[in-house]
């Protein structure tokens, strides 16, 4: 029993020596070299990680500058607002330039079909430049469509706030004309109809790279390549939305809106462009 348990210990002492020994072989291989605390990965960090969320995945480690990636990470600030492009092993160092801010990924035009917009319909439709945010869009945005109407109305249809036609007798009596004739009305209208709307390809667009990385590319010139006269950009609809749209092409008019996910979402009712002289007998 005695003899097992020195057996034991004596074990216990080896692996001690063996851990003091890998680390003092290590300290001497780093002698002699110029090094710097750079942060590397604990973890698998996936590719679209914050850099907010980085703390609990990396850690610092002397790595000597010889070994050192180009762009090492050697403070975490430096990737506060940026998102990983790819995905990170563990042991491997944080490089700046594998991360890019929400601007840097719109430029890039890099965009992964989100898994509950693969069920939707996709609708594409031309617009002219200026119709479509001076080009400037593109997929992974998220629009509003303004739809714009001339419409002609019989005695007795009106169209109510949230841009329903209905049907009223007494409103058909109030439209009568002396001589007991009816009288047709036309009116304008524009609603925001559709609401943060999902891009998903643009052909014809141009999205320019942020200023900051604008001004660090060498040989930039003031000739910039610019967005064609008409593009084409396609949303993910459902099939409602896709009728709506397809209608508003056909019969009328329509503009983009750029609207990310925090705007705040529009009043359902119509915006009025332009109104007859007997508006109040079409409108209630």
């Amino acid at each position: 029993m005695i003899a097992a348990l020195v057996a034991v210990i004596l074990a216990g002492v080896g692996v001690v020596l063996v851990l003091n020994y890998a680390n003092r072989a290590d300290e001497r291989a780093l002698e002699g070299m110029k090094t710097d605390n750079v942060y590397v990965a604990t973890q698998a960090i996936p590719m679209g990680t914050s850099g907010e969320d980085l703390a609990d995945r990396v850690e610092t480690k002397a790595v000597p500058r010889q070994f050192q990636v180009e762009g090492a990470v050697d403070d975490l600030e430096d990737l506060e607002g940026r998102v990983s492009l790819t995905d990170v092993s563990a042991g491997e160092q944080l490089q700046r330039s594998r991360f890019a801010t929400p601007e840097e990924l719109r430029a890039r035009g890099e965009f992964a079909l989100p898994e509950e917009a693969e069920d939707l319909h996709q609708l594409t439709i031309p617009l002219d430049t200026a119709r479509a945010l001076g080009g400037d869009v593109t997929a992974g945005d998220t629009v509003g469509v303004l739809m714009s109407f001339e419409a002609t109305f019989q005695p007795g249809l009106y169209v109510d706030s949230d841009g329903t036609v209905r049907w009223s007798p007494e409103v058909a009596q109030g439209q009568e004309g002396q001589s007991g004739t009816p009288e047709e009305i036309t009116i304008d209208f524009t609603k925001l109809t559709l609401e943060k709307v999902l891009v998903t390809r643009v052909q014809g667009g141009y999205v320019p790279a942020p200023a900051a990385v604008t001004s660090q590319t060498e040989g930039s010139t003031d000739d910039e390549e610019g967005p064609a006269d008409q593009i084409l950009v396609t949303l993910a609809l459902d099939g409602s939305q896709a009728e709506q749209l397809v209608y508003a092409m056909e019969f009328g008019t329509v503009w983009l809106t750029y609207e990310p996910e925090t705007a705040e979402e529009d009043a359902d009712d119509i915006k009025m462009i332009r109104l007859p002289e007997r508006a109040g007998d079409v409108l209630e």
